[in-house]
C-alpha cells in the first residue's frame, strides 16, 4: 500500500497503548535506564515508527517538558523543527529527505549504526534559533522488537566559530590582497593617476570596514545584543542607494545588475543598516548564482500593509539546496561558508518583524524576498 502522507520516511504511527508498552519495556531494564540517565548527552530511544519511547534526563531537560509529554512524539517534533509541522510530522516532509537526523535513523536499521550532521532552524517561542547537532543512531533488538538509540550532541559553538572565522578571514584576506596588489601596480607605475589610486584604496578600505561591521552585526544578532535604530525608509530611493554601493567587481564585470522598472514606492519604519545588509546579501547571492551575461534585478512592491523587497536571477536552486538554504552551516560555495542566507532570515525575522522566503521555477528563475510591515497610513 502506497503511503500518500509522506515524501520520505514512513508516516505510520504507533498507538498510545503500543507506546506505553514499549516505554515500560525499556524502563524495566534498570541498568540501561541508569546508564542513559548518567550520560550528559541527549538520548532518545525510538520504536519501529521513529517515535520516542524513552528519553534520558538530559533529553527531558532539553525538551523543557515532562517525559509523559515526550512519549510518542518524534525527535524533530520535540526539538521544534519547522519541517516537523509539515506533511505527517517529523521525517515526512520533502525537506526531511536531506535531514541528517532522519537519515541516521533509517541508515542505522540497515547497518546497525550511523553518524550524521543535522542542521536545524528552530522556532523558539517566535524567535528563530540555529542549532547544529552531531547525531548518532544505533539499532538494537529487545523482546523481539526493534528499537533505535538516537543521540544528539550539540556542536553549534564549534561550528559557529569555525564558519564565522573562515568567512571572516576569507573575505578580509581577499580584500587585503586586492589592496596589496593595487599598491604594487601603483609602485610599478602601471597606475599613475593619484586620484584613481586614492579612490581605489578608499573603496577597498571601505569594503574591509563593511566586512567587519557585518560580522559584528551577525554576532550581536545571534547573542541577542542587537539594538535597532529605526527611521523612515522610502523603498525605491533605498533600493537605488543600495545599487550604488560597492559589489565585487569580478561578479559585476560579467553580469548585469539593475533596478526592476516595475518597482513600487512605499514607506516603512525600519533599521536601515539591517535592511541594507539583507539586500546586499540577497544581491550578492543573486550575482553569484547568475551566469556571465545574465541579468539580476532588485525591486520592491507593496502588498496591502506589507512591503516587499526582492532580488531575481534567472538561475534555479537544486532541490537539496532549497531544503537547507537558510540553515546556518549550509552553503553551495564550499566548506566554511553558508552565512549569507541564514543572516538574511535571522535579521529579518528575529529583529525586523518580517518574513523571508524564495520562489524557484525552471522558467521564471529564482526570486528571494523579504516582507516587512509598512506604515498603515
Amino acid at each position: 500500500m502506497v503511503d500518500l502522507q509522506t515524501h520520505f520516511a514512513s508516516s505510520e504511527r504507533s498507538t498510545p497503548s503500543q507506546i506505553l508498552a514499549r516505554h515500560k519495556l525499556i524502563s524495566s531494564q534498570a541498568l540501561i535506564r541508569q546508564l542513559l540517565d548518567y550520560c550528559p548527552d541527549f538520548i532518545f530511544i525510538l520504536d519501529c515508527n521513529r517515535q520516542i519511547v524513552f528519553a534520558n534526563q538530559a533529553a527531558v531537560a532539553m525538551a523543557k517538558v515532562s517525559l509523559e509529554q515526550i512519549l510518542g512524539r518524534r525527535p524533530g517534533e520535540i526539538l521544534g523543527c519547522g519541517n516537523a509541522q509539515q506533511a505527517s510530522g517529523c521525517g515526512t516532509s520533502r525537506a526531511c529527505r536531506f535531514c541528517g537526523a532522519v537519515q541516521a535513523i533509517l541508515e542505522s536499521r540497515k547497518k546497525e549504526r550511523s553518524a550524521q550532521e543535522c542542521f536545524l532552524l528552530l522556532d523558539d517561542g517566535g524567535t528563530l534559533r540555529a542549532v547544529d547537532f552531531r547525531v548518532w543512531a544505533a539499532t538494537f533488538d529487545l523482546a523481539d522488537e526493534q528499537f533505535t538509540m538516537f543521540m544528539l550532541l550539540p556542536n553549534e559553538d564549534e561550528k559557529r566559530r569555525r564558519v564565522l572565522e573562515r568567512i571572516f578571514f576569507h573575505d578580509i584576506l581577499n580584500t587585503a590582497t586586492a589592496i596589496k596588489g593595487f599598491v604594487q601596480l601603483a609602485n610599478q607605475g602601471v597606475v599613475q593617476d593619484p586620484q584613481e589610486i586614492m579612490e581605489r584604496l578608499e573603496t577597498l578600505s571601505e569594503r574591509i570596514i563593511n566586512e567587519i561591521r557585518s560580522q559584528r552585526l551577525l554576532l550581536d544578532a545571534e547573542d541577542g545584543k542587537l539594538s535597532l535604530q529605526e527611521s523612515e525608509v522610502e523603498s525605491i530611493a533605498f533600493c537605488r542607494g543600495i545599487l550604488q554601493g560597492v559589489f565585487k567587481e569580478e561578479l559585476l564585470s560579467s553580469r548585469v545588475l539593475e533596478m526592476d522598472a516595475d518597482s513600487q514606492s512605499f514607506a516603512l519604519q525600519t533599521d536601515k543598516t539591517l535592511l541594507g545588509r539583507i539586500l546586499v546579501n540577497m544581491i550578492t547571492n543573486g550575482l553569484e548564482a547568475a551566469l556571465p551575461g545574465e541579468r539580476v534585478t532588485l525591486g520592491c512592491c507593496r502588498k496591502g500593509e506589507v512591503g516587499e523587497f526582492y532580488v531575481h536571477n534567472p538561475g534555479t536552486i537544486p532541490e537539496k539546496a532549497q531544503a537547507l538554504i537558510f540553515k546556518r552551516s549550509f552553503s553551495t560555495k564550499g566548506a566554511g561558508r553558508g552565512i549569507g542566507t541564514y543572516s538574511i532570515k535571522l535579521f529579518a525575522e528575529n529583529h525586523l518583524g518580517g518574513k523571508v522566503g524564495f520562489t524557484c521555477d525552471e522558467e521564471k528563475g529564482t526570486r528571494f524576498y523579504v516582507r516587512l510591515p509598512t506604515d498603515k497610513a
